[in-house]
């Protein structure tokens, strides 16, 4: 890891008064720093990107995220098992300077490298050089975006600064995202134009209503992500002030709950949170908190498929009558986890299911999984 040191520069922290637990036991104290470390024996990177290119209009202050999350997340409790994390500091970049190219480079170093990757503040813009990072080093990904807009950019800067739909078209160009799930969208934010673009370009979308209605129905789609992304902009007010008014949204603890099961998958490989409004010390502490989450589920992951062999699970072939094929659904009968293998034209693929799924299609009835996959 010696050749990307110089894309960082040392984050300078403030020190919280309030510590909530011992020295000892915080994040601080189990925390690496890269430029301390001459070893590349760590498991996770943290990377803070202090710039507000793409969201000056709207948010100038996430540029000042990245150190001030810091200064909560470092107080949290920092007694994990299984993973060794390293922090490298903050790209190397000006405010208001396009940070994309460092920022790409980083994470295609690092992801190739097989180490998972958390990245805090900066704004929306900043997705499309992550993924083009990712593609560079695993081709093509699984991307979930945690949004109360149908965006990949700031508000009011569809055209101009490139949103979700301009930019999916220039990801599809170079073929970089196998699929997007947008989860948490406000319908009365989001055009009926823009709606229907979405969904003729194939990107998967979810009403705020239906993740708030059971989180464990979303946990498919989590589970097989490759790319967590959550704007803060997606959490109510109440729970997390910002210079937007969103007085509806997720519940901080909901959004805390869908980063550890963004976590727990075996596949996740960067964390972004994005959009943080660094002048409320309420929002740069759930901020940290939805961090934590994520690094939590990360310790925590039961190494199921794809790290484990699909074969070891249990397994159960129900006949479709009207596909006239055969289809394999798994489960780990150790945490309660379904796979199914999706048929296809050249080869089948196996993705993450529900065992309602599972019970639907033993009904004879259409699964939900199959509109979602088969059905494309």
């Amino acid at each position: 890891m010696e050749d990307i040191k110089g894309y960082f520069r040392k984050p300078e922290v403030e020190d919280l008064p309030l510590h909530y637990i011992d020295d000892a036991s915080d994040l601080s104290s189990f925390i690496s720093s890269h430029s301390s470390d001459s070893t590349d024996d760590f498991d996770v990177a943290i990377i803070g990107i202090p710039s507000a290119w793409g969201s000056q209009k709207y948010n100038p202050s996430t540029a000042d995220a990245p150190d001030a999350v810091r200064k909560y997340l470092y107080r949290l409790c920092g007694d994990f098992h299984n993973v060794k994390i390293v922090d490298f500091g903050n790209i190397n970049v000006q405010n208001g300077q396009s940070p994309a190219t460092p920022i790409a480079d980083v994470v295609s170093i690092l992801v190739e490298a097989g180490k998972k990757v958390v990245i805090i503040g900066g704004g929306d813009s900043c997705n499309l050089p992550i993924v083009k990072g990712m593609s560079q080093s695993i081709g093509k990904i699984n991307m979930v975006k945690i949004d109360s807009l149908l965006t990949l950019s700031g508000m009011n800067e569809i055209e101009t600064s490139g949103g979700l739909l301009s930019n999916f078209d220039e990801i599809e160009k170079i073929k970089q995202v196998d699929c997007i799930d947008v989860l948490g969208y406000q319908t009365y934010l989001c055009s009926d134009d823009r709606i229907a673009r979405a969904d003729d370009q194939k990107i998967c979308f979810t009403r705020l209503a239906m993740v708030q209605d059971n989180v464990q129905n979303i946990e498919p789609l989590l589970r097989d992500n490759d790319f967590f992304s959550i704007s803060a902009r997606v959490v109510r007010n109440s729970d997390m002030p910002s210079c937007v008014a969103m007085p509806n949204g997720l519940y901080g603890e909901e959004a805390c709950h869908l980063a550890k099961l963004a976590g727990l998958s075996d596949r996740s490989s960067v964390f972004y949170i994005s959009d943080v409004y660094a002048q409320n010390e309420t929002s740069l502490a759930l901020s940290a908190q939805i961090v934590w989450h994520y690094l939590h589920g990360i310790d925590h992951r039961y190494n199921d498929y794809p790290t484990n062999d699909i074969r070891n699970y249990r397994k159960s072939i129900l006949f479709d009558t009207r596909t006239n094929t055969e289809v394999k659904f798994y489960n780990n009968p150790l945490n309660g986890r379904w796979w199914v293998e999706i048929p296809g034209r050249d080869t089948s693929r196996i993705v993450s299911c529900k065992e309602s799924d599972y019970e639907a299609m033993a009904k004879r009835e259409v699964p939900e999984i199959w509109f979602r996959h088969f059905m494309r």
